[in-house]
């Protein structure tokens, strides 16, 4: 299987200063994200999203307030025919130096524990 592995915030929504995502409920897709996960998608690409949220770790935002805009961004890909394999994501402070910020390699090593079908040589990242 050949994944196109993708950043959340700046990649395929508009993304914000720190302080400011407490404020942000409803995700603004960024020009041209659509129509490139659709042109993936038409190429044979599965679409995995890999998100650092070390906003989660500093207290900016709640869990719960993650999960709410994930929800709706999925809801909105969903809508415009564009279906993502699976999300991972890094909920720890930068401080903590985790295995599972990017560019580290623990979020990955996740994702290849639960899909090991995916062909490294045939995917590609961006972010």
């Amino acid at each position: 299987m050949k994944v196109a592995f993708l950043d959340r915030d700046g990649t395929i929504n508009l993304d914000y200063p720190d302080e400011k995502w407490k404020l942000i409920r409803e995700p603004k897709m960024l020009e041209g994200s659509i129509e490139g996960m659709k042109f993936l998608l038409s190429k044979g690409y599965q679409i995995i999203i890999l998100t650092n949220q070390y906003i989660i770790g500093d207290g900016i935002i709640s869990i719960e307030q993650y999960y709410e805009f994930t929800n709706k961004l999925l809801e909105c890909l969903k809508s415009n025919e564009i279906e993502i394999l699976d999300i991972f994501f890094c909920p720890h402070s930068k401080s903590k130096n985790c295995d599972c910020c990017k560019p580290k390699t623990g979020m990955m090593k996740k994702v290849l524990e639960k899909y090991p079908e995916i062909n490294l040589e045939k995917s590609f990242f961006l972010w």
